[in-house]
């Protein structure tokens, strides 16, 4: 499996660590829009993390990026999860954001 985790914070880097040490997961990409910050985490995560620099406010980026991945875990702010799971839908691939607000929420779930 190969996965991106969106978001190099405390929540995005315990979650990349988490994968890194985990039976059945290949590569990891972890994304972050700074990419000084993205490039330290993914050094200590392990060899198999490979820093990105994303934007999530543009769209066809997230899209290009979840196209080459399994799976995709959202730990940015909740107000990135309604573009991030639209994103994965489009790309059609598995996705889970860490919630946060349920009007976000209710907005995501209608999508199917």
């Amino acid at each position: 499996m190969k996965a991106l985790v969106i978001g190099a914070g405390m929540m995005g880097k315990a979650i990349t660590y988490d994968l890194a040490h985990s039976p059945g997961v290949g590569e990891i990409i972890l994304a972050d829009i700074d990419s000084d910050r993205v490039t330290q985490a993914a050094h200590t995560l392990g060899k198999n993390v490979k820093p990105q620099k994303l934007d999530v406010s543009f769209y066809d980026d997230v899209i290009e990026l979840m196209s080459q991945v399994d799976v995709a875990i959202g730990a940015t702010s909740y107000n990135h999860n309604l573009l991030l799971t639209k994103a994965a839908i489009e790309g059609g691939i598995h996705f889970c954001d860490l919630g946060g607000n349920m009007d976000v929420v209710d907005r995501q779930l209608s999508l199917h």
